[in-house]
């Protein structure tokens, strides 16, 4: 498998030769995709049941939020977080100053796999002619899988 990327000008610094990896996506992968994954990798349960089951996941993990809740899962850990300044420990919520937003945290199964991406070895560095400078990291081949993107609601 190729994990590609682009280097574009960070303009967040002031060095003239600071740069910023950019990650190539292979593609987009949605819920229905995922099941399809799984009942290709031997699965017995329908891909009906499947989607049922994680609608029903997702309603409830987002109704959870919506009443307080961290929610913590094995994939991802899901909250709220606030954004903006408040002028003392008096001041209220004025949506003019501050927002609530969502919060998405990769959760415990999800960690060794983000420092294993970190730490691997097992790749080699190839530089190809894009439309903008590519370099392309090689790592060791995985199930290939095509899927269509279909919206999903949540």
């Amino acid at each position: 498998m190729t994990l590609a990327y682009t280097l574009h000008k960070n303009p967040l610094t002031n060095g003239a030769n600071n740069y910023r990896g950019v990650v190539q996506f292979a593609g987009t992968v949605d819920l229905e995709g995922v099941i399809e994954r799984m009942i290709a990798r031997g699965s017995t349960i329908t891909k009906a049941d499947a989607l049922a089951v994680l609608q029903d996941y997702h309603d409830t993990i987002n109704d959870l939020v919506l009443q307080g809740f961290k929610v913590v899962t094995p994939g991802a850990n899901y909250g709220i977080s606030l954004r903006g300044n408040f002028a003392g420990q008096t001041d209220s919520f004025d949506s003019s100053r501050h927002q609530a937003a969502a919060l998405v945290n990769p959760g415990l199964q999800f960690r060794p796999f983000r420092k294993t991406l970190i730490t691997v070895n097992c790749f080699s560095l190839k530089r190809e002619k894009y439309l903008s400078p590519a370099i392309y990291l090689r790592l060791p081949p995985l199930i290939g899988f095509q899927s269509e993107t279909k919206p999903y609601n949540w």
